[in-house]
């Protein structure tokens, strides 16, 4: 079941150097929080762990490729990794943060599924749609 949220669901992490929101769709769902939220209390933990180290790293530095890979270079898409999910997320343009999107996707093998490009494909229409909302202020006020 998927629930309506509110900016306060939106902060996931804030380190010294990013942030991470969950992506916030136009029908105000939240997929990726909701994802989350039936993820097992271990896999949470190991999520929430990449971001706070990832969160306090120097600008340009990148947790190894064993916890964050690369799935896209245009727009540039990372995938966080918990196990055998994967996380996309994108970055903000002109902000320290970063989007998570989802609900994530399994990886089985070591070259991604078509579960997996599709959601990759679906990260890329919500990075447009992000951008497109915020430069006509549809998404919602940043501090930047």
């Amino acid at each position: 079941m998927t629930l309506r949220r509110t900016p306060e669901n939106l902060v996931i992490h804030g380190g010294t150097k990013r942030v991470f929101e969950w992506y916030w769709a136009d029908n105000r769902e939240m997929p990726g929080l909701d994802a989350f939220e039936r993820m097992t209390a271990a896999n949470q933990d190991e999520f929430l762990s990449r971001l706070e180290v990832w969160g306090d790293l120097q600008l340009g530095d990148r947790l190894p490729p064993s916890q964050l890979n690369v799935e896209s270079e245009d727009p540039l898409i990372l995938a966080i990794k918990v196990g055998r999910l994967r996380y996309p997320v994108f970055h903000a343009g002109g902000t320290n943060a970063w989007i998570v999107c989802g609900p994530p996707y399994e990886k089985q093998g070591q070259k991604r599924n078509k579960r997996g490009d599709r959601a990759i494909e679906r990260t890329r229409r919500q990075y447009q749609d992000y951008h497109r909302a915020v430069k006509g202020t549809q998404y919602y006020d940043r501090d930047k």
